[in-house]
């Protein structure tokens, strides 16, 4: 895996070449709006000309790695697929839905995180497109019960492959303990 903003020629040329001798698939981690104006706690039905160069950008981000990883793939003569793109995103929290702004407030993450995962697809067809921690698990075992979660980022009506769930966190021992 490679997060977003450590992506450049030389990390995925490595990258590609440890995936060919593992036999193994690459993953490109993103966190598509957590820039501005989109900080935590943000209003997520906010309209304008930032939305569309945040748009733009996730496009041309991810069009810009699948370009480095072909690049790679040809000079050592592999053919690593990209496995997965994992979003993540904390920026927008769900509202409850007795809340009078749930249903305007909630469909504005959903077209956001939809955008994202359309953009993906276009770029990526056949790869796996997921929401990290869309299926997330309760932390903090010895103050809680034990069990899942409900995530407030999402509420799985967003496109998505799958759900994931954290299942390593260090140095929080009882943490993951809980997610194994």
């Amino acid at each position: 895996t490679i997060d977003e903003e450590s992506m450049d020629r030389r990390r995925v040329a490595t990258l590609v070449r440890i995936c060919h001798a593992q036999k193994a698939g690459l993953a490109l981690k993103m966190s598509p709006w957590h820039s501005e104006p989109y900080a935590k706690g943000r209003d997520p039905t906010i309209r304008g000309p930032r939305e569309n160069e945040i748009a733009t950008h996730i496009l041309e981000r991810l069009t810009e790695f699948r370009r480095l990883v072909t690049d790679a793939n040809r000079s050592i003569g592999s053919n690593v697929p990209v496995a997965a793109i994992l979003f993540d995103t904390e920026v927008f929290e769900l509202k409850k839905p007795d809340d009078p702004a749930a249903e305007a407030w909630n469909a504005a993450m959903r077209i956001k995180y939809n955008a994202a995962y359309d953009s993906a697809k276009r770029v990526f067809p056949n790869t796996y497109v997921d929401w990290y921690a869309r299926g997330w698990m309760r932390f903090f075992a010895i103050v809680r019960t034990t069990g899942w979660g409900r995530s407030t980022w999402f509420d799985l009506t967003e496109k998505g492959d799958g759900a994931s769930a954290v299942l390593y966190r260090l140095p929080m021992i009882d943490d993951s303990i809980e997610c194994f």
